[in-house]
């Protein structure tokens, strides 16, 4: 049984169907249980065509998953967890489930409902912070991660992290990371149009770091030789029309975007000249990812596993986090130097190719599967 939190886009719903493509692999019978999109024909219709049987998560247990929920600061109680996996548990043995795979994007998420099966593996796209995460660490996750349960991270600093937070050192064998791919290599065949691109595929989020983004353009398009720059952010958000209201107001809506949603995002990879990623807070990163496998330079912050992504001075740059100036002197200086953008994107192909290929994910998340009996 394969459970997933996902969006209208973005890395887990990326990463939920590289999982059902997966398990169909080592021929397991799938059941999904997903908490995605109210309408979402685009998944449907992927799940269809790979035949699966679906259910939304509401079929399964109305508290599944809750957030917020049991607590004054939204959390998730003791008592929501017994009754998720009480829930998850029927749903589990009616399908005579030997194997349970949650994919959460918020910390807690199905976490009850991973003991519903003889082995569980919970992947957690994000890492808990925060008071609200310390205060469930301390009430809730001496007991809530069940004992046949591997809790998986994408990145050795959101594992850590994770550890930290929720209070599991003891269980730390318990705890892994496994770093995630963005599909297999794909040098490409143009090195983009005359007029220079920066950009930036993400939600239009606080943790993002928009308007840092617009700061770091306005000071590069105010250079000389470098005014021709666009920038564009592919992506949807509660920040989108508050960071087009301030382009507006900067007097920037030329040479700087925020296009909003893009199905294929293929061709903006195309025609990109350099990388920006100006995050907060970030596990992985995955259109940093999507940049590296296609040989594409990346400026980044150092914002969580960022700098596990971007070997800084080799296949990019990982400047210091709010500081937008650092920011936009490392575009700058790759805008002016085309033989190092070179340099970089090939290294940003090799490093791809040796952390993140979809070869070596699916054999590493196969050495973590714990198959019954096995």
């Amino acid at each position: 049984m394969l459970i997933a939190e996902y969006g209208r886009m973005g890395g887990t719903r990326t990463y939920f169907k590289q999982l059902v493509g997966f398990y169909l692999r080592q021929h397991c019978v799938l059941n999904v249980v997903r908490l995605g999109p109210t309408r979402d024909p685009e998944m449907d219709d992927f799940l269809r065509s790979h035949m699966v049987r679906f259910v939304d998560v509401a079929e399964v247990s109305k508290r599944a998953g809750c957030m917020p929920g049991g607590h004054s600061l939204g959390l998730l109680s003791r008592r929501d967890l017994r009754e998720e996996a009480s829930d998850f548990l029927r749903f589990a043995q009616r399908q005579r489930t030997d194997l349970v795979v949650a994919s959460a994007g918020t910390p807690g998420k199905f976490l009850g409902a991973v003991g519903a099966a003889p082995v569980g593996l919970y992947f957690l796209h994000t890492y808990p912070h925060g008071p609200r995460a310390s205060l469930f660490g301390t009430l809730v996750m001496p007991d809530a991660l069940p004992k046949s349960a591997l809790l998986i991270a994408v990145s050795s600093y959101a594992r850590d992290r994770t550890l930290t937070s929720w209070r599991l050192g003891s269980r730390s064998r318990d705890v892994r990371f496994l770093y995630s791919t963005a599909g297999p290599r794909a040098p490409r065949t143009r090195r983009g149009n005359e007029v220079p691109l920066v950009l930036t595929v993400g939600h239009v989020e606080p943790y993002k770091g928009p308007f840092d983004w617009i700061e770091i353009a306005k000071n590069v398009v105010s250079q000389r030789g470098l005014q021709a720059t666009r920038f564009v952010w592919a992506g949807e958000g509660s920040l989108l029309e508050p960071c087009r209201r301030r382009v507006e107001k900067l007097g920037l809506e030329d040479r700087v975007h925020f296009v909003g949603r893009v199905n294929d995002v293929a061709p903006l990879y195309e025609d990109c000249t350099i990388y920006l990623q100006p995050s907060r807070t970030e596990s992985l990163g995955l259109g940093v990812l999507d940049a590296s496998r296609r040989g594409i330079p990346a400026v980044v912050t150092d914002a969580g596993g960022l700098p596990e992504v971007v070997s800084t001075g080799v296949s990019g740059v990982v400047y210091r986090g709010n500081r937008m100036e650092e920011g936009a002197g490392a575009v700058m200086n790759l805008l002016y130097d085309a033989s190092r953008r070179e340099s970089m994107g090939t290294a940003a192909l090799s490093w791809y190719a040796t952390r993140f290929s979809p070869e070596l994910w699916e054999e590493n998340l196969l050495a973590l599967n714990r198959w019954p009996g096995s």
